[in-house]
């Protein structure tokens, strides 16, 4: 039976009275990791809000500190969205979208089908390539 020494003793501080490992040091650098990491994200909100490089809506979304804030947040923005898709229901935006979702179907059906035609330029050399473009 091993004894344990100074070491080996477990220490019951809290957490506010320091480290409460033997790995001081390991926990002295993450926790100076997560100051600093902080500090810079206080800076980095203060520079989106300061920056004229962002709209009064994303710079809104670095003000979100609570679960209430982010629920209205996530409402207002998906409100807008829906705005969005509306609008574009009619028009020049009604035949975009239905292109894009066209190309976004016949895609994965053109990726399938060109070994089939590649097959077919291979075997018909040298004309058989003009024959199927």
């Amino acid at each position: 039976m091993s004894s344990k020494g100074q070491s080996g003793k477990k220490s019951t501080k809290r957490f506010s009275e320091g480290p409460v490992s033997t790995n001081d040091d390991f926990l002295l650098c993450t926790l100076k990791s997560v100051e600093t990491s902080e500090k810079e994200q206080v800076q980095f909100k203060g520079w989106v809000v300061a920056s004229k490089r962002f709209s009064e809506n994303e710079k809104a979304a670095f003000t979100v500190n609570s679960v209430a804030a982010f629920s209205d947040y996530w409402h207002n923005s998906n409100s807008a969205k829906e705005k969005f898709d509306r609008s574009h229901e009619n028009g020049c935006g009604l035949w975009a979208k239905r292109c894009q979702s066209s190309a976004a179907f016949i895609q994965p059906f053109m990726d399938e089908f060109s070994p089939i035609v590649q097959i077919v330029k291979d075997f018909s050399a040298p004309y058989g390539g003009v024959a199927v473009e």
